[in-house]
């Protein structure tokens, strides 16, 4: 550019630490950047799939209101505990294994969010099969 340097849109660590926030190394290992980039694009997409799913699959089986209660409940307990299995953690780069020490492994939670959208969809067909959509208000 004007000093001579390149113009990239690389993520390199020093923009991870200047404009994320994230540090450059967490106890002294550096951040792997593929799995950050992992952490940045995938993962939230994924796990709103997956509770999109599980959204739409509870309001087929229970209620749409029920369904949206489930969903805030396990969100707002994401806030608060830290658990692979809680999805609402997956939206949280600070609770991320790659920003801190014990935090949720990436591939691990891209995987569950997988596994509940797969199953959401298989138990969302089997019970849209038997329904009656005519007599269902």
């Amino acid at each position: 550019m004007i000093t001579g340097g390149s113009l990239t849109t690389a993520l390199t660590p020093e923009i991870v630490q200047t404009v994320c926030g994230i540090p450059a190394a967490v106890n002294d290992v550096p951040v792997d950047l593929q799995v950050l980039r992992h952490t940045v694009c995938w993962l939230p997409l994924v796990t709103s799939v997956g509770m999109a799913l599980f959204q739409m699959m509870l309001a087929l089986v229970i209620s749409p209101v029920i369904a949206y209660i489930v969903n805030v409940a396990l969100l707002t307990a994401a806030a608060y505990y830290t658990v692979p299995f809680l999805q609402g953690n997956s939206f949280m780069m600070l609770r991320n294994a790659c920003c801190v020490d014990g935090g949720v492994n990436t591939g691990l939670s891209i995987g569950i969010s997988v596994a509940v959208a797969v199953i959401s969809i298989i138990i969302g067909k089997i019970y849209f099969d038997r329904m009656d959509i005519l007599k269902k208000r």
